[in-house]
């Protein structure tokens, strides 16, 4: 599926693993695109071969913490015990795949760095002990933030731009859709007339997409119509076309 644009996009999906990864992988195999998938640590045993063939097929996956909990709502013990736990069962994924080389990943549930939503919060969490702190964490435990993988840092990270976790520049918004029962069709107008490529402004935009069951049916309807915009693919790899795993550390220096 060759995109008519040259501007590069990132897909990322969260909440995986769901019952339902399989059938977002077959999409995801059709369109030829690959994705970071970002795991909720309580849901990885469960679904442990579908991540694994996730890999296989060539696919990322980061950290979403344990429990999906708001780290705002969590003590700076608890929150680094979620990311701890999630990675202790990540690690030995990526191994077993010949994929330890990835680097490490992570995203804050709802995007929440420890001091809650919103520019002013977000703001203030520049200063705030417990998300300076979740940050010198994820730094010393070489976790890599977008820039440090080669992509401009999001539009949204402006105010924290030394951020190691990831947000993202473009909320495909599924989950409003799939709670409204909407029909795909009716997302796949939203989404035509919300992502043009004059409508987003990042030189890279990382999309967000969620893996929940159903929505494997919005994306299946709405990849065709962001490959014909966006030249998809993964930090060092090429985009728009079909993607190799980057070996040794040359893309985190």
């Amino acid at each position: 599926m060759a995109p008519k644009s040259s501007k590069k996009a990132v897909l990322t999906i969260d909440d995986a693993p769901s019952a339902e990864l399989g059938l977002t992988l077959s999409i995801l195999a059709q369109s030829g695109i690959k994705a970071i998938f970002f795991c909720s640590g309580s849901q990885i045993l469960n679904h442990r071969d579908s991540l694994v063939k996730a890999l296989q097929d060539g696919h990322w996956l980061g950290n979403h913490g344990w429990d999906h909990r708001a780290f705002s709502t969590l003590s700076l013990n608890a929150g680094i015990a979620q990311i701890e736990e999630t990675e202790a069962l990540l690690g030995p994924l990526r191994a077993e795949s010949d994929c330890d080389h990835h680097p490490r990943l992570f995203r804050f549930p709802y995007g929440d760095r420890g001091l809650g939503l919103g520019s002013l919060r977000t703001f203030l969490g520049v200063f705030h002990p417990k998300v300076r702190a979740l940050q010198r964490y994820l730094r010393t435990n070489e976790f890599r933030s977008p820039a440090q993988v080669g992509l401009p840092v999001p539009s949204q990270g402006i105010g924290f731009s030394a951020a190691v976790d990831w947000l993202w520049s473009c909320d495909s918004r599924d989950w409003v859709y799939s709670k409204a029962h909407a029909s795909p069709d009716e997302y796949l107008q939203w989404m035509s007339t919300q992502f043009s490529t004059q409508s987003v402004v990042d030189d890279t935009p990382i999309f967000l997409f969620h893996d929940h069951p159903g929505h494997h049916r919005y994306l299946q309807v709405v990849l065709p119509m962001l490959a014909e915009r966006f030249a998809f693919g993964l930090p060092g790899q090429e985009f728009g076309g079909e993607c190799e795993y980057f070996r040794g550390d040359s893309v985190l220096q």
